[in-house]
C-alpha cells in the first residue's frame, strides 16, 4: 500500500475541526493487498515495495539496521500496535537482541530494558521507560513482539529514543519490520526532537497499513496519544546532578559510558547587569579595531557536562584568516586536564588554530552551570 502523508494526520486533523459528520478521503484509492516477499531485501528495487493492506500475523520482528549517527547505542521509547478492530493489540511477550546494556561488563542494574517498549509513557525522557542497547556496526539488532493471538495490523507507531537533543541520535533509522516472516515495511523512522512538546510526528513514524475510514475513526477513539496536552512541556522530578561522565577519545572506539537518570534541572542563571555599553563607530561598517577578542558561552547544545569546539577562525577585512599563534590564546578552564580525572587529554587549546583543521582534532573543556 502505498500512501502519500500520513492519512491517520489527515482524518484526526478533520476530526479535532469539528467535521464529524463528513467523512476523510483517502490520499488515493485503497490498492489491492500484495503479498510481500519474506525478506525485505529479497524485494528488489526498494520503490517497487507495496506496504501490504492489514498484514495478518502474530510473531513482529523489527529489525534495526542503523541509528541516526551514534556508533555505540540504539534506543526506542516506546511501541504501539493498533489492529483492524481499532483496538491497541495484546502483546504477550518482547524481546530485543541485544537485550539492553546490561550486557556490557560496566553494567548490571541499568533500568533502560525492553519491556519498557510497552508500558504505555512513551513521550518521556526518563530512563525508567525507555529502552537502550550496545549497537555494532555489521552486527543484528532487532526487538521482536509476540501477539497474544494472531490479528490484523492496521497501524504501528514507533517512538524514537528522545532522551535530549544530543542523545536522540541513538534512535532508530533504517528499520526492516517483519510480520511471520512477511516482509510488512522497510524504511527510515523520523528521529526524536529530543525534547516534551509537539505531535506525534516529532516523536518518531506512524505506519498505516489502511485508509479504510471505519477502522482510522475506531483507532482514533482508543488511541490515548492523543489525550496528551502537547502545548506545554511535562514537568520532571527533580533528581540529584548526575556526576559527570567520563568522555571517550576521539581517536578511541571503546563504547563510551552512559549513565541513566534523569537529567539535572539547569537553574536559570541570572546574568548580572553590565554597564550600558557606548555605540561604536568604525570607520567601516561591520570592521571593527582592537587589540583583545573575548568570546564568553553562555550555553552548549544539551550537553551539562562538557564544551568544546573544532576550531576558531577570526578573518580581517581583507577576507583573509588573521594568524593567530598558541601564545595569543587562553581559555578558562583550559582544557579537561583541568580535572583531576585527566592528566594527558589530547583536546588541547591548541587544536582551535583554524577552522580548516580536520577531525578528530577538536578543543573540548569542562563546562560548570
Amino acid at each position: 500500500m502505498e500512501v502519500q502523508g500520513d492519512i491517520l494526520d489527515e482524518f484526526l486533523q478533520q476530526q479535532r475541526s469539528g467535521r464529524q459528520g463528513a467523512q476523510p478521503t483517502p490520499c488515493r484509492e485503497q490498492p489491492e493487498a500484495r503479498a510481500g516477499p519474506d525478506n525485505c531485501r529479497d524485494s528488489g528495487d526498494p520503490s517497487d515495495f507495496r506496504i501490504p493492506v492489514l498484514p495478518y500475523g502474530r510473531h513482529l520482528v523489527i529489525d534495526i539496521k542503523s541509528t541516526w549517527g551514534d556508533r555505540h547505542y540504539v534506543g526506542l521509547n516506546g511501541i504501539e500496535i493498533f489492529s483492524s478492530k481499532g483496538e491497541p493489540v495484546q502483546i504477550a511477550s518482547i524481546q530485543a537482541d541485544p537485550p539492553d546494556i546490561n550486557i556490557l561488563p560496566a553494567y548490571g542494574k541499568d533500568p533502560r530494558v525492553v519491556g519498557n517498549l510497552i508500558d504505555g509513557v512513551n513521550r518521556t525522557q526518563d530512563d525508567m521507560h525507555v529502552w537502550l542497547a550496545p549497537f555494532t556496526p555489521g552486527k543484528s539488532h532487532s526487538v521482536s513482539i509476540d501477539f497474544s493471538h494472531p490479528c490484523h495490523v492496521a497501524l504501528i507507531r514507533i517512538w524514537n529514543y528522545n532522551k535530549s537533543r544530543i542523545h536522540s541520535f541513538r534512535g532508530v533509522r533504517d528499520v526492516e519490520i517483519l510480520l511471520d516472516a512477511q516482509c510488512i515495511f522497510h524504511g527510515e523512522i523520523a528521529k526524536a526532537s529530543g525534547t516534551l512538546t509537539g505531535a506525534p510526528e516529532h516523536f518518531g513514524d506512524t505506519i498505516l497499513f489502511t485508509t479504510d475510514d471505519d477502522i482510522l475513526e475506531a483507532i482514533f477513539r482508543s488511541d490515548e496519544t492523543f489525550d496528551v496536552d502537547t502545548g506545554g512541556p511535562c514537568s520532571l522530578p527533580c533528581e540529584e546532578p548526575l556526576r559527570r561522565p567520563s568522555t571517550a577519545d576521539g581517536d578511541s572506539e571503546e563504547r563510551p559510558y552512559t549513565q541513566a537518570g534523569l537529567w539535572a534541572q539547569v537553574p536559570e542563571v541570572e546574568l548580572p547587569c553590565s554597564a550600558p555599553v557606548s555605540e561604536v563607530t568604525t570607520p567601516e561598517p561591520g570592521v571593527y579595531h582592537g587589540i583583545c577578542l573575548q568570546l564568553n558561552f553562555t550555553a552548549s547544545w544539551g550537553d551539562l557536562h562538557y564544551l568544546g569546539l573544532t576550531g576558531l577562525e577570526v578573518v580581517g577585512k581583507d577576507g583573509q584568516a588573521l594568524p593567530i599563534s598558541l601564545h595569543q590564546i587562553s581559555a578558562c578552564p583550559r582544557d579537561l586536564n583541568d580535572l583531576p580525572e585527566y592528566t594527558d587529554d589530547s583536546r588541547t587549546l591548541d587544536k582551535t588554530g583554524t577552522w580548516r583543521r580536520a577531525p578528530p582534532h577538536p578543543f573540548l573543556a569542562p563546562c560548570f552551570l
